[in-house]
């Protein structure tokens, strides 16, 4: 995918992570666990997660990938497919500088909450694995404004 988003900006993607709408993990175990245990675990997961007003709806089992190029940041839906996933339409693509004003990856046991606040208003809420959680670092850390302490403790963008 990462070769498509290329493409289409005309830009190398520097940083990529496949992220998936906030709430799937906490649905996998509402199934998977069945009767009034998957209902507290569900319920547990729950507790101070305020939907914010301005939060774009995605569904829970969508899927978004996430790419950071030298100059912009960009959202894209995913659709699933029977062997592969492909690329969809763009959901945001904002200046690198200026576009974004939070990119968060919280901690998580399955999954890491991910929330990306747009400066034009738009609050991402998404959930990336616990494989994924290093990109998804290495994409808030371009964020980290130049000068403050965290900057020098910012992982670097590798390719």
């Amino acid at each position: 995918m990462e070769k498509i988003v290329a493409a289409q900006l005309n830009e190398p993607v520097m940083a990529a992570v496949l992220a998936a709408g906030a709430g799937s993990a906490r649905s996998r175990i509402m199934g998977g666990v069945g009767g009034v245990a998957g209902v507290l675990i569900a319920g547990a997961m729950n507790k101070g997660t305020g939907r914010n007003p301005t939060a774009v709806s995605l569904p829970p089992h969508s899927l978004v990938f996430v790419a950071l190029t030298p100059s912009r940041l960009a959202l894209f839906a995913v659709k699933r497919g029977f062997l592969k996933n492909k690329l969809g339409e763009p959901l945001a693509i904002v200046p690198r500088v200026g576009g974004v004003r939070a990119f968060t990856v919280s901690g998580g046991l399955a999954a890491s909450p991910l929330t990306i606040e747009l400066t034009d208003g738009r609050v991402f809420a998404l959930e990336v694995p616990r494989l994924g959680k290093g990109k998804a670092q290495q994409i808030a850390a371009a964020f980290v404004p130049a000068g403050s302490r965290t900057a020098e403790l910012a992982i670097p963008l590798r390719r």
